[in-house]
């Protein structure tokens, strides 16, 4: 049987819970690899069909005009996260209090990056055992931010969880390529990186954990964005796509396909 370069999404929830230390929560306001690189204009992206799919996590806190909103935007979300997480154990909660909620849940890299795009802050948390997606009671924010928190819940819950895991290490190495093929498309496409970014990537960790995010909202964002993701990061996005162990291998289809 092969073994997977990628630990199955499945095993996300027994890996975490079963940490003594619980894993980094965070938050970002930037969205896909384009603003997060400084790629031309911040722009505000519409993630998710127009309708809400058939997928609902396990609890929806909302107020009703803003149901259908999140509904639809979690549409978006991978099937898998979706199954793996939320569907058993996750929570969406949009509430007025989350700048609030969210103000202690930035690492200090991440906190570089706050308050671009000024748009209101969204987090996740783990609460009784529980994902929590935080986001604020404002529909672009739903909209732009929804499935990047769960790109990081991806990224930084499964990171840390799988270190000393059987197939750990093969998460890091490709979290690490695919870091290292952003960083090649930064010097042969846009004349490298920034000095914003060039500080962030002297924490391997969380560089790893922003990229692999930022990357999971790119293809899964949209059809648009997913077509930046292809022209402006080649590299990172063959590292991201090919083949079955591959993290879209392991995350799945985007809506529209």
């Amino acid at each position: 049987m092969k073994v997977l370069a990628v630990i199955p999404i499945a095993l996300l929830i027994t890996f975490t819970f079963g940490c003594k230390n619980k894993p980094e929560e965070g938050t970002s306001t930037l969205n896909t690899l384009d603003n997060f690189a400084s790629i031309g204009e911040f722009k505000v992206n519409i993630c998710g069909p127009k309708l809400a799919t058939s997928k609902k996590p396990k609890l929806l806190n909302a107020h009703e005009k803003l149901k259908s909103v999140a509904l639809s935007t979690y549409g978006a979300v991978p099937s898998s996260l979706h199954k793996a997480v939320f569907e058993q154990s996750g929570e969406v909660r949009v509430t007025s209090n989350a700048p609030v909620l969210c103000s202690s849940s930035m690492s200090q890299s991440e906190k570089n990056f706050a308050g671009q795009g000024n748009l209101p802050k969204g987090c996740w948390k783990i609460e009784n055992k529980n994902v929590v997606l935080v986001l604020p009671e404002d529909v672009k924010a739903i909209r732009h931010g929804m499935l990047r928190l769960a790109g990081y819940v991806y990224s930084q819950f499964l990171g840390e969880a799988s270190k000393g895991k059987k197939n750990g290490a093969e998460f890091q190495k490709r979290r690490f390529n695919l870091s290292e093929a952003f960083k090649m498309d930064m010097k042969l496409k846009h004349n490298g990186m920034s000095p914003e970014l060039t500080k962030l990537a002297a924490s391997e960790n969380d560089f790893g954990n922003f990229i692999l995010a930022e990357s999971i909202d790119s293809y899964y964002c949209n059809q648009e964005t997913n077509g930046s993701f292809k022209k402006n990061f080649p590299r990172a996005y063959q590292v991201f796509t090919n083949g079955l162990s591959s993290f879209k291998g392991d995350l799945g289809k985007a809506f529209w396909q």
